[in-house]
This record gives C-alpha cells, structure tokens and sequence, in this order.
C-alpha cells in the first residue's frame, strides 16, 4: 500500500490575537493560532486547521508535523489518499 502525501512549509504564529491563514506559494502557508506553543498546543492547532483545508474522500487526512515540532517553521504531511498496487497475473512467472 502506497500514501499519497503533500508536503508544506508553515510557519506559525503562537499566542496571536486572530486565528489566521495566509498563503504565500502553493506550498507555503503563514498560520497564526491562539494556543500556546508549550506542551504541543499550538502544533494540534494547525494540524486542525490543515486538516479541515483538506478533505479527501469525505474525509479528513491524516496530517502530521514532519519536522519542527519545537520551531516556528515546520513541514507538514498531508496524507491525500492511499493507494493500493496491483500487479497483473503472470501465469508463466516471468517478470
């Protein structure tokens, strides 16, 4: 099984007055939040709010800090749809 994944940049604002999302390229996103950066709150928040940018299927992704976790800067996975390869039948066993 294969995950199709997009990745962004964000930079996050923590204890801001406003939530709010801007977005300065395809991939790259400024996220101000009001949680507290301590204790991974304010990391839950943009993985909500990315999440709910998101929907796949009917559903909401899975969405996961790739690095950055204890910066301002991160990137971010964004889990779009997971795949499944199928190979043909080869009855002869040849590749």
């Amino acid at each position: 099984m294969y995950t199709v994944a997009m990745y962004l940049k964000v930079k996050v604002t923590a204890l801001a007055k406003k939530e709010r999302i801007s977005k300065i390229s395809s991939d790259t996103f400024l996220i101000s939040v009001r949680e507290k950066a301590a204790g991974g709150a304010a990391n839950a928040r943009v993985c909500s709010i990315l999440s709910g940018m998101y929907v796949v299927e009917g559903k909401k992704p899975r969405v996961r800090i790739v690095s950055g976790h204890t910066s301002p800067s991160k990137i971010i996975s964004i889990d779009l749809a997971q795949t499944h390869e199928r190979f043909p039948e080869n009855p002869e066993g040849d590749i």
